[in-house]
């Protein structure tokens, strides 16, 4: 191109490039002028529509909005249904939190980390709350003594808040790594610990006047191999539902499985909860029933929506009954 004709160009060019970069700047303000706007929700469950039998993805955009799009799970909801909690962790899986939406005057507040749980690097997770909603037990890696591996701890309820974490102690927190706190009506709770070089086991701990008794590693229904995890009790002690990595029957990854307790408490069957929950997809390890035992709730990284990251799904709970032999 001779100069004379770049000449001639240079100011149409310099008029584009112009406008290329006041088009660029107005976007730029326009998104940054977009805020989030929490909507206003009232009603059982956040609001939602109530799942029939086909599994949603439970209050999604929500959920993950609030939790900075981390990796949704471990939900667990107050007796009265006015409060609900729920842990995220972050991209790698180095911090986690847990999180609390709640009724008031008459609508759900925008979720936000629980105050004790503040401190996302000492990852907090794994809400349980007790059957009439005095205690919530969780996991962290808040320091014992010179341990900071992941230990049971819990809070009491003090009105409408929570007090200081306390660590629930022997014989239940060890020198292992104990998870999933899950804890029955009458106090039993189920756990789960990983002993290097062998396994991860759940195991369960009465509580006998007042005091827990020596944890007793479960039977082979349970524990059917040597990577199970994240065990949830029914209140009445009635079902298990325990996931597992290793099971020939597998759809994917990770299962869930459900065992019923007998008269004799042992345990019955060990039944893959089938391809309505369980899916290719390996993150699939945190399940719980809503307190009312209509909704199971569970973790899954299943699509559509943002396959690989872990979301919170919920179906109809009444097909569990279904898969125990003694109905």
């Amino acid at each position: 191109m001779s100069m004379k004709w770049l000449f001639l160009l240079l100011p149409n060019l310099l008029f584009l490039a112009c406008c290329s970069l006041q088009n660029s700047s107005a976007q730029s303000v326009d998104h940054k002028a977009i805020e989030y706007k929490f909507p206003v929700l009232s009603g059982p469950y956040l609001g939602q529509a109530l799942v029939g039998d086909t599994p949603e993805l439970f209050a999604y955009d929500i959920i993950s909005h609030s939790a900075g799009l981390g990796h949704a799970r471990d939900i667990a909801i107050t007796p009265d249904g006015q409060e609900i909690y729920f842990s995220s962790n972050n991209e790698n899986h180095t911090q986690s939190r847990i999180y609390v939406t709640k009724i008031v005057n008459g609508v759900w507040t925008e979720p936000a980390p629980v105050p004790f749980a503040s401190d996302a690097s000492l990852k907090y997770g794994e809400p349980f709350l007790s059957s009439d909603g005095s205690k919530m037990y969780f996991v962290s890696v808040r320091p014992i003594g010179s341990r900071s591996d992941y230990n049971i701890w819990y809070v009491e309820r003090v009105g409408d808040d929570w007090g200081e974490p306390k660590e629930i102690g022997l014989p239940i927190n060890s020198e292992f790594n104990e998870f999933f706190p899950s804890v029955t009506a009458s106090g039993t709770i189920y756990f789960t610990r990983t002993i290097p070089s062998d396994g991860t086991y759940i195991f369960r701990s009465k509580l006998l006047n007042g005091e827990y008794s020596e944890p007793e590693k479960l039977g082979p229904e349970i524990n059917a191999t040597n990577d199970q995890y994240n065990a949830f009790i029914a209140p009445d002690e009635s079902y298990i539902i325990v996931p597992n990595g290793q099971r020939g029957d597998s759809f994917g990854g990770s299962d869930y499985y459900i065992c019923f307790r007998n008269d004799n408490d042992g345990w019955e069957g060990s039944f893959n909860l089938g391809d309505q929950v369980n899916s290719r997809f390996s993150r699939e390890w945190s399940a719980s029933v809503s307190p009312d035992g209509e909704y199971l709730f569970f973790m899954s990284d299943r699509g559509p929506t943002d396959p690989g990251r872990s979301k919170i799904f919920w179906i109809n709970a009444a097909f569990l009954s279904k898969l125990n032999p003694n109905d």
